[in-house]
């Protein structure tokens, strides 16, 4: 993993432990895609497991509805599992917006402070 990854994925888990105890404001009834990074790499997309390809052509297709990834990834305050910097990658390549949660069920949402 390149450097300037480990320092931005550093930067991130630093600014969602800060805000991991505040309550998320709620989120609008917008189109989104719930997107699960596993323990084990696998990544699923409302559900159906899909490989990198399959997300990136979701991803299109929820960007052309002006919606946003619900993102949730096993051991968010650990280190990432396989595939996670990968699909982090697609999303902010894709300009899409993002919530992350903290729970696999997306009833827990991450906020963050300024």
């Amino acid at each position: 993993m390149s450097r300037a990854i480990s320092i931005t994925l550093a930067s991130i888990a630093l600014i969602v432990l800060a805000g991991c105890g505040k309550k998320a404001p709620p989120l609008d009834e917008k189109e989104h895609l719930k997107v699960v990074v596993r323990a084990d790499g696998a990544i699923f997309a409302d559900g159906v497991q899909s490989d990198l390809a399959d997300l990136s052509r979701r991803l299109d297709i929820l960007k052309q509805k002006a919606g946003v990834v619900w993102y949730y990834r096993a051991s968010p305050q650990g280190e990432p599992p396989p595939h996670s910097m990968a699909v982090m990658k697609l999303v902010v390549d894709k300009r899409l917006p993002i919530a992350m949660f903290l729970k696999e069920d997306f009833s827990q949402r991450m906020t963050f402070t300024k």
